[in-house]
């Protein structure tokens, strides 16, 4: 079955709202950091379907800080490690 091409992104803020969930449940639970390993494609096109990662810049936008690159590369992408701190 072939899904209809707005199923891949419709700039409708999905992935942002998930990673905004992500972080106030982690906070609610007390935890002091989270981490999030995103595509980093440095502006490159990358096929949707690849980025279900997530991409570094909505982890910038969210407040992450890098902490390094992950050892591999996701769809020909290097991955980043980063985490966001809370006070």
């Amino acid at each position: 079955m072939r899904m209809p091409a707005s199923l891949w992104g419709t700039g409708s803020g999905v992935t942002r709202a998930l990673l905004d969930g992500a972080v106030d449940y982690a906070k609610s639970k007390g935890a002091k950091a989270i981490d999030g390993f995103p595509v980093d494609n440095q502006g490159d096109t990358i096929d949707r379907t690849l980025a279900y990662p997530g991409m570094r810049t909505i982890f910038d936008d969210a407040g992450f800080t890098p902490l390094g690159e992950v050892r591999g590369n996701h769809a020909g992408h290097k991955r980043i490690a980063m985490r966001r701190t809370f006070d």
